[in-house]
């Protein structure tokens, strides 16, 4: 199978495995928030999004080992990456017993954090869901750099194939055991049985399909240092990250109540799946863009490559913007209840703050393949952590929209820190990026959104309204972009 034909094959399998996700994520919401009750899911997501800071301590080192073996692949230099593999387990058991240390000294200060706003049985519920989280956290945390080697060896078909297969597993599990009552104890089991199911299948086919070796033929500190400096800085980016799109559940858990953390976290499910399927194509593209870095390609031949994947991201994330703007609303109320309407305008704000930053992906990635992305990440958590403030603000005013707002201003201040260091580093015309990147399609999507907004308010707001209307844009959107949106470079890429 040739390498592109292979590219399409992992694109179709990503999108059949967002669109099996979402739906199992549909399917399941309502019965695990009957189940688990607001305050307990509002509980959980606390916790979770405890975790996701711990998660930090890897490093970067998942995309640390995508972009190295995709540089040791493409020079066959099977030894040296083997090598370099031995470094990185040397460094993620550091990186466990680090994880532990931090994670039981954030167990002891829970009752100090969110103490003010839980009740006793929430924070002990929250003390013991934090403490099997970590738990598995950090038995797992080695193997987090399987994705990530399957990443670098374009193993698309096998990892969107397990997805699929895991998304099955969860899905059956899931009502498997909230049908026993095990509630949030019930998720927790879940997540560690798939986690080491996960382990176990992607180690078989790294080690035994793929030949993947691990050897320490020395200790390079030098490699371990240019390791660790170029971790470091994706580091910065991830806290960026973390501080974007968890920060608002740590605040309104500790300055507002579960219910509001409840009422962000589920507007975050369909963000989620918003952000997932803009960064597909990307994700797909990350082997090429290091390759493109090293073949030192000129300014126009990167800002072809930008325009190229930010397009079909931009045609992707446009249509289910609009998509969403016109029945959304229903789409929320009849999913989870008229008591999680105020889900609405949160999903409004945080999708649309997402689909400039997500067009820009491809260029953060050859930043990084070029190591010219030290100065940027240093950039995006200064302007992050000056949005600590303006977030807690717009918290005490607007509760769970307020958080929604605090994020979407840093992820604007984010992205025009990125387009800057894209055109002093690469010598990107971000101007001329634009215009390319919306020619033909942003007319196409406009006239989609005005002709969803009329039927909006001629067909009722019920499921069957909600689901004409979304037939409806999608018979009007697909054949307006072919005609009139696409090039014709881009029609023939699409064909198989």
């Amino acid at each position: 199978m040739t390498a592109g034909r292979n590219l399409r094959l992992g694109a179709v399998l990503s999108y059949v495995g967002i669109g099996c996700s979402i739906l199992s994520g549909v399917l399941l919401t309502p019965l695990i928030l009957r189940s688990l009750g607001q305050s307990a899911y509002g509980v959980y997501h606390m916790a979770g999004a405890l975790i996701g800071y711990l998660s930090l301590l890897d490093l970067g080192f998942g995309e640390v080992i995508s972009r190295y073996v995709s540089r040791y692949r493409l020079r066959r230099q099977e030894a040296a990456q083997a090598n370099f593999l031995g470094h990185c387990v040397l460094f993620y058991g550091c990186a466990m017993m680090l994880s532990a240390a931090v994670g039981l000294m954030l167990w002891q200060m829970i009752p100090t954090l969110f103490g003010g706003t839980l009740s006793p049985e929430e924070l002990t519920t929250l003390k013991r869901v934090f403490l099997i989280l970590l738990l598995n956290f950090t038995v797992t945390l080695p193997f987090s750099a399987f994705p990530s080697l399957l990443t670098a060896y374009e193993a698309f078909l096998f990892s969107r194939s397990l997805h699929l297969v895991m998304i099955l597993l969860r899905f059956l599990m899931t009502i498997r055991f909230l049908g026993r009552g095990m509630g949030v104890y019930g998720l927790l089991l879940i997540e560690i049985l798939l986690d080491l199911f996960m382990i176990v299948v992607q180690g078989i086919y790294l080690f035994g399909v793929l030949g993947v070796r691990v050897k320490l033929y020395r200790l390079d500190l030098r490699l371990l240092r240019q390791m660790l400096a170029f971790g470091f800085f994706l580091l910065l980016s991830s806290v960026v990250g973390r501080l974007q799109w968890q920060l608002g559940n740590m605040l309104l858990g500790a300055l507002k109540s579960p219910e509001a953390v409840a009422l962000l976290s589920l507007a975050l499910q369909p963000v989620s799946y918003f952000r997932i399927l803009s960064g597909v194509v990307a994700g797909l593209s990350l082997p090429r863009a290091v390759q493109t870095a090293e073949e030192n390609a000129s300014p126009e031949a990167l800002t072809a490559f930008m325009v190229r994947v930010g397009r079909l991201q931009l045609m992707i994330c446009g249509f289910l913007f609009i998509g969403f703007i016109c029945v959304g609303d229903t789409f929320l109320r009849l999913w989870a209840g008229a008591e999680y309407s105020g889900a609405y305008p949160i999903c409004l704000v945080l999708m649309g703050a997402v689909i400039l930053p997500s067009t820009l992906t491809t260029g953060v990635y050859l930043l990084e393949a070029k190591n010219l992305h030290r100065r940027r990440a240093v950039v995006s958590l200064l302007l992050a952590l000056g949005g600590i403030i303006p977030s807690v603000l717009l918290i005490l005013r607007f509760d769970a929209l307020g958080a929604a707002l605090g994020t979407a201003l840093s992820l604007a201040a984010c992205t025009a820190a990125t387009g800057i260091e894209l055109k002093r580093r690469l010598a990107i015309r971000m101007g001329r990026f634009c215009k390319r990147l919306t020619a033909g399609i942003l007319p196409v999507l406009v006239a989609c959104g005005l002709l969803g907004l009329l039927l909006r308010r001629l067909l009722p707001h019920n499921a069957a309204g909600m689901l004409t209307l979304a037939v409806v844009l999608t018979l009007f959107y697909l054949p307006s972009l072919w005609f009139f949106g696409l090039t014709q470079t881009e029609k023939h890429q699409l064909r198989w």
